[in-house]
């Protein structure tokens, strides 16, 4: 038996000894142990300090998890790779910088065309398979995008499919909210897995930016100062205005900043025949049309309204308009049902306003229906 495996067997053993001191377990391995040729193991003479240190240092870039693998963490123990999904960045006393995995439940994700975020998922799935460039030109391979836009406008949705796709690779998403945390955990995770491609998840970045004056923080988590490679930083937010330009006009923190406006007619199209199959090509089309200006979620429910609970079609669209008009505040709990000067009006709603698209768009049918040749 040789010196190295004698080491891992005794490492083994002393992984899960529960004996309470290092000589208690130095005398029964000895006591124990043979080797090949069926004298006791000498550890003065086969084991040296330095060789277990090292051995035990290289035991130690493995993965431990709680029973129910919800959180994992450095130590000497279990696991080599974290399994793919989606982390929360945590730090505890008793395991330091860990990863706390979470469920993710969404409902059936789609790719529609048209829309800027099929173009950010591209953007980085390319940026994946150019490694080797980037380590040429001597830059770290990091990516940093920032998507903004009014909420329901996919921003969420594009998060949700590159978190999908990175897991079927075999890769982390980190969703991330402190950036002293992350850096702590993205060096534990380089140090025991340099090389795997990770996804770290910055969602409405200016509430992080605006917590406790870290602006300085996230700027270094941006700028690398922790070398840290294979990722890309994926931030959202839907008040761009609120961020320093720091920010906003600095490649290499954020490299792409791009604005993710409401679904065009291509991609509402290609959501309500996906989500609703039962509609004829006409009904498309006039859904699309009555749809201008909605986001995905404004889709969703003008779905599940009309197909799912029975209500009708012109009703929904203009409830959903009304929302849309709604400018809410204090004075929607003063409502008066029986209305102002015998005239009743919804609360929170602009009086007069007709119930109008927000936008008037021009939609091409032949690009929607491509013609086929029979």
């Amino acid at each position: 038996m040789s010196t190295l495996k004698t080491l891992e067997q005794l490492l083994e053993q002393l992984m899960s000894s529960s004996s309470t001191g290092m000589t208690d377990f130095f005398t029964e391995v000895t006591e124990d142990t043979n080797n090949e040729n069926g004298r006791a193991l000498d550890t003065t003479e086969d084991i040296n300090e330095h060789d277990l240190m090292e051995l035990l240092d290289k035991s130690s870039n493995q993965w431990t998890s709680t029973p129910d693998d919800s959180l994992f963490w450095s130590t000497n123990n279990v696991r080599k790779i974290l399994p793919p999904g989606l982390y929360k960045c945590i730090t505890t006393e008793k395991t330091g910088y860990s990863f706390q995995k979470m469920l993710v439940s969404t409902d059936d994700l789609i790719t529609v065309p048209d829309t800027a975020s099929s173009q950010i998922i591209g953007e980085i799935e390319k940026f994946w398979t150019l490694k080797k460039e980037f380590k040429a030109r001597g830059f770290l391979h990091k990516r940093g995008v920032l998507m903004y836009g009014e909420p329901g406008s996919g921003k969420t949705a594009s998060i949700q499919l590159l978190v999908q796709q990175i897991t079927i690779d075999g890769g982390i998403a980190i969703y991330a909210d402190d950036p002293h945390v992350l850096t702590g955990c993205l060096q534990t995770l380089r140090r025991l897995e340099p090389n795997r491609r990770v996804i770290v998840i910055l969602e409405d970045f200016e509430t992080l930016t605006d917590r406790q004056g870290r602006e300085n923080e996230w700027l270094s988590v941006l700028d690398g100062e922790s070398q840290i490679d294979d990722v890309v930083f994926l931030a959202t937010t839907n008040y761009i205005e609120q961020l320093d330009k720091r920010f906003t006009d600095r490649p290499s923190r954020f490299d792409i900043v791009v604005p993710v406006p409401m679904p065009g007619a291509m991609a509402r199209a290609a959501y309500i025949m996906n989500k609703e199959k039962s509609l004829s090509p006409e009904e498309v089309r006039d859904w699309t049309e009555r749809s201008v200006g909605f986001s995905f979620a404004h889709l969703k429910e003008l779905i599940i309204a009309v197909k799912c609970l029975g209500n009708g079609l012109d009703e929904t669209v203009e409830r959903l308009r009304n929302m849309q008009r709604r400018k809410s505040n204090s004075a929607d709990l003063a409502f008066n049902p029986d209305g102002v000067n015998g005239e009743k009006q919804g609360p929170g709603f602009v009086a007069n306003e007709p119930s109008e698209p927000k936008t008037n768009e021009k939609i091409d049918w032949d690009e929607v229906f491509p013609k086929t040749n029979d």
